[in-house]
């Protein structure tokens, strides 16, 4: 077996496994917490954010995409939990502009770093 192919099926168990969890997690904080089913679903774009992790784990060649993946996830989830609580959807969606200019700071930061 290649070392390829052996990073690839390891991504594979780690997803498969990664999804159950999602799913049981899901399932048992929906029940336990019947009053709050809208919001339960956010388990699932951070299953999202942590499937990223792993793809840059075993895919390092894609890092960044995953990286940028998960920080997505991440906001998406922010921006919902936020809503939510707030019921403010008409000034909340304001968190995209916010984490666009976030994620292009950082990454002039990061290229002014390498420099």
């Amino acid at each position: 077996m290649t070392a390829g192919s052996r990073e690839r099926r390891m991504l594979s168990l780690a997803s498969s496994t990664l999804w159950c969890f999602v799913v049981v997690i899901y399932f048992a904080v929906s029940f336990f917490t019947s009053a709050y089913w809208h919001l339960t679903w956010i388990i699932f774009l951070l299953g999202a954010a942590a499937q990223s992790l792993l793809s840059a784990r075993f895919k390092p060649e894609t890092a960044r995409k995953s990286y940028m993946g998960m920080y997505w996830c991440l906001v998406a989830a922010i921006y919902i939990v936020i809503s939510f609580a707030s019921f403010q959807w008409a000034v909340t969606w304001l968190i995209f502009p916010v984490a666009v200019m976030a994620m292009q700071a950082g990454r002039l930061f990061f290229e002014w770093r390498n420099q």
